[in-house]
């Protein structure tokens, strides 16, 4: 037996009660419901939530999972069982949740948003900088996947990104004193950075050579790691595949092929009508270049940050 509306006034009630953070009425009343309509699952989806904001977590987790056995097709159901496994640091749980949630709705940004998190604590940071990246694809507002993608990109340090990520958060909401803060606090270290760089040549550190030695031996992975790692190059090398193989004839071919119709154009006598519009069009290439190059750069250093995080 299950209720046919899913705007009935009993939720509404729940809700208007959610809102006055009267947790314990809302509880009674989703309760009552779910005793004349056993496995409504807005009802459950209500009540887990109820259970999140009172930090019952046991019981959110429960009701979560009622939820999912309910409608095993609901990927809300999955995603907040996730965000809940999070809260209470069952990080490999969450992730197991969240990819059945994801699924079921692979635009889902708070199901991006909570692996992220979850991948992170599991110190999959490469992991977690794409499931950040998914989030913000979806909702480019998300101010909070803007900020904990810049904090990754700080950990790993990549200073350049993580100001890129802190700039965005300031395009959305100029007055995110956080942001500004972790801006500040990032250009001082990128200065620092280049300070400390000495101009002139180096001798071989011998421990850091024993160290980088050690590094470059097998590393030794779990089956489960090793089918994520296979799971994230392989995504990786396929995001970047088309701009690797499209930058090469556009620097060979397309590129030297209009500067030398632009040098041409230069040495004819006459009107020159043609210089503008062959003018732009080496721009715009150039313009496309760049950004393949910036594509296939950046999946290079998602490979990398991954090995690294790994050692």
């Amino acid at each position: 037996m299950t209720r046919a509306s899913s705007d009935s006034t009993d939720l509404s009630a729940a809700r208007a009660l959610i809102k006055k953070r009267d947790f314990d009425g809302a509880v009674q009343l989703l309760q009552k419901l779910l005793d004349d309509f056993p496995g409504d699952a807005d009802a459950l989806e209500l009540l887990g939530t109820v259970y999140f904001y009172g930090k019952q977590y046991d019981l959110a987790v429960l009701t979560f999972r009622e939820l999912s056995q309910a409608d095993p097709f609901r990927a809300s159901g999955w995603i907040n069982l996730g965000a809940v496994l999070n809260k209470m640091g069952e990080h490999k749980k969450a992730v197991d949740a969240l990819r059945k949630g994801l699924q079921r709705d692979r635009q889902n940004p708070e199901g991006y948003y909570n692996m992220a998190m979850a991948q992170k604590a599991l110190k999959l940071n490469t992991m977690a900088v794409s499931a950040y990246k998914e989030a913000i694809k979806f909702k480019p507002d998300m101010v909070h996947a803007h900020l904990n993608l810049g904090l990754l990109y700080a950990e790993m340090n990549n200073n350049k990104l993580a100001q890129q990520c802190y700039q965005a958060v300031l395009r959305i909401d100029p007055d995110n004193t956080k942001a500004r803060t972790l801006l500040g606090q990032t250009q001082d270290r990128q200065k620092k950075a280049r300070d400390a760089v000495s101009p002139f040549g180096r001798l071989v550190d011998v421990d850091q050579l024993d160290h980088q030695l050690e590094d470059t031996g097998p590393r030794h992975l779990s089956a489960p790691a090793r089918c994520d790692e296979r799971d994230l190059i392989q995504a990786i090398t396929k995001r970047i595949r088309p701009d690797a193989k499209g930058i090469v004839p556009l620097l060979v071919q397309e590129i030297p092929e209009l500067l030398h119709r632009l040098e041409m154009i230069t040495k004819q006598d006459g009107n020159r009508f043609a210089a503008p519009e062959t003018h732009r069009q080496l721009i715009d290439l150039i313009a496309r270049a760049k950004q393949m190059r910036s594509v296939v750069a950046e999946g290079f250093d998602e490979i990398r940050n991954h090995l690294e995080s790994q050692r």
